[in-house]
């Protein structure tokens, strides 16, 4: 037998063939957009090896939230930066700013949208595998031209693949594409769609969260960042949501300095008039 004490004989290289290298990716890609694929009879050898890395297979039927488009998503960066973990908005001085000022101030801020609304599609129809399987390489070219940084020709093959198999996801990357435009109404109107299908898709919630917040509604964008984060956080939404957490919380102090100035007058202008009961 081999003896235990030598070094074990280096492995040859074995070379791939290019094709069969080719053929690999573009099935990665297939499931990448569409993950159920992966439950399909003929797929049970990917799925099988997918799960000796402890990784479980995605849910059969069920969109998949991905949120690495988000990085350049213009007018969304955070000036204090990035802590990496879900943190609360930083300690504040006071400030005296109004609301026309902080609006002059914020750089990410866009004006309202109101483009005649994109096609639905039918939400509630029933999306069968013939269907999903047609719209895979839809999803997959607009992928590739969301990667490549062709926002339109994405948003267009998003409204392809809605028209012939919508989804949640469907709504919520063409709400991303969306939103790249600085369009944050149609993105709205899109992450809307997308939640009516699936409450708990925290893409759609995050991007209405940071469509909010172009608009300047923080409040809204709060509750939206804050409950997608929770579902699914991430460093670059965490970045935005400290930046609109610090946003509605400067509002609140301006709100509370107004009504204690309203308050001011009236509680000054009484009282004076004791020890007058005993006269009459």
């Amino acid at each position: 037998g081999a003896d235990p004490c030598l070094p074990a004989p280096a492995l040859t290289p074995v070379s791939m063939d290019p094709d069969i290298v080719q053929k690999a990716k573009e099935l990665v890609k297939r499931v990448q957009a569409d993950p159920s694929l992966i439950h399909k009879t003929e797929m049970s050898f990917l799925k099988d090896f997918v799960e000796t890395f402890n990784v479980p297979a995605p849910p059969q039927f069920q969109d998949v939230d991905d949120d690495s488009d988000f990085d350049d998503m213009p007018g969304l960066e955070d000036p204090a930066g990035s802590s990496g973990q879900p943190s609360a908005p930083p300690p504040m001085e006071e400030n005296n700013t109004s609301d026309e000022e902080e609006e002059a101030e914020d750089p990410g801020r866009v004006e309202p949208d109101d483009d005649e609304p994109a096609e639905m599609g039918d939400p509630t129809v029933e999306v069968t595998d013939e269907m999903r399987e047609k719209a895979t390489p839809l999803k997959i070219e607009a992928s590739d031209l969301l990667a490549s940084g062709d926002v339109v020709g994405a948003l267009a093959k998003y409204t392809e693949v809605i028209k012939l198999a919508p989804s949640a996801l469907a709504y919520a990357n063409r709400a991303t594409c969306f939103a790249k435009l600085k369009k944050p109404n149609a993105a709205i109107r899109d992450c809307n769609a997308a939640l009516e299908l699936n409450s708990d898709s925290a893409k759609a919630l995050k991007t209405r969260g940071k469509a909010y917040r172009m608009l300047g509604d923080w409040e809204l964008a709060h509750k939206d960042l804050t409950q997608g984060q929770a579902i699914d956080f991430d460093e670059g939404t965490d970045e935005v949501q400290r930046f609109v957490s610090a946003k509605v919380k400067a509002k609140h102090e301006r709100d509370l300095r107004r009504k204690k100035k309203k308050a001011a007058p009236r509680s000054s202008g009484t009282g004076g008039m004791g020890g007058m009961g005993g006269m009459g």
